[in-house]
């Protein structure tokens, strides 16, 4: 996109006409970008791709591997835009569905306790319940983009959710409500999914979710209120200390492969094999609204205004 903006060979212009005309377009849309940084088309230029999940059979299979087994403290972020009201439906999930004392880890649903479009996180410890639930105050809309993210920190006593890089809610007890979160989140060996849990444990699958998701975060730290403000809406760098999966999800149209930006490799699958099935989600162009920082805005503009400047000179 920047290279046809910025005017570099290849764009098959011929006459003097033509060149002017797509000369001071190319000036326009970047003074645009520069000074519309929230607007769908950078978002959508941004974002990249997007998975879509029908609600019934999609999903993402990653395996399991130790990094991905967070304990002490871990934070999970990503981009939702449910396609219609439901209730119990999976957005992520390590572990089985069965109950609280099996094999799950740690997991993001929407709709808990049947309240239509609320979101919540449940982190599954050796607490005397056997787990922590933190659930948003404010439903999240259909149809439109929003953030999700949840933080666990059993050094420090605490699980949160934001909404937008806006804190929503916080506890300091279990499930119960009677007991301090001092216990790390257990280990499963169970793999990680996207828009379901996993059909072949204990307890089943199903309960998938339905929509669109994108830029799916898990670090094995807690985030400030003040990182977690800072990277809405942002492209996070995959070198980030504590961050051992970044899921983009900006693979081409017929690719299989769902891969990790970190280097901790955890690379996963479109459905639940490495072939293409009926349980493999769509990919589309996502307008998660992702933004540039703002150096790279000033870039943008520093760039129109040097084009401007050598369009006038070779006018002159």
């Amino acid at each position: 996109m920047f290279r046809v903006l910025l005017g570099l060979p290849g764009n098959g212009l011929h006459t003097a006409d033509q060149k002017e005309k797509q000369t001071m377009k190319r000036i326009a849309c970047l003074l645009a970008f520069a000074l519309t940084s929230g607007s769908t088309a950078l978002a959508s230029g941004l974002a990249g791709n997007a998975l879509s999940f029908d609600g019934a059979s999609a999903t993402v299979e990653i395996p399991n591997s130790p990094s991905l087994q967070v304990s002490a403290a871990t934070t999970i972020q990503l981009w939702i835009n449910p396609q219609y009201s439901a209730t119990s439906k999976i957005i992520l999930w390590k572990g089985d569905g069965l109950n609280v004392t099996s094999d799950q880890s740690y997991g993001l649903f929407l709709g808990p306790y049947n309240i239509p479009m609320a979101v919540g996180f449940a982190f599954f410890s050796g607490q005397a319940t056997g787990w922590t639930q933190i659930d948003a105050l404010n439903p999240v809309p259909v149809g439109q983009w929003t953030q999700i993210t949840g933080v666990y920190d059993s050094v420090h006593g605490y699980a949160s959710i934001y909404i937008n890089g806006v804190l929503d809610n916080t506890r300091t007890t279990d499930a119960s409500g009677l007991y301090p979160i001092t216990q790390p989140i257990r280990a499963s060996n169970l793999p990680l999914f996207l828009a379901s849990r996993n059909a072949g444990a204990l307890g089943g699958g199903g309960l998938n979710y339905g929509g669109l998701m994108d830029e799916v975060r898990i670090w094995n730290t807690a985030l400030s209120a003040a990182d977690i403000a800072a990277n809405y809406n942002q492209l996070v760098d995959p070198t980030t200390p504590g961050l051992v999966a970044d899921y983009n999800l900006d693979e081409s149209i017929s690719d299989q492969d769902v891969y990790d930006s970190t280097g901790y490799g955890n690379n996963g699958s479109l459905g639940t094999s490495v072939a293409a099935g009926s349980d493999d989600p769509t990919r589309l162009d996502s307008t998660a609204p992702i933004v540039p920082e703002p150096a790279s805005l000033t870039l943008l503009t520093l760039g129109a205004v040097a084009l401007l400047a050598r369009w006038k000179r070779a006018r002159k």
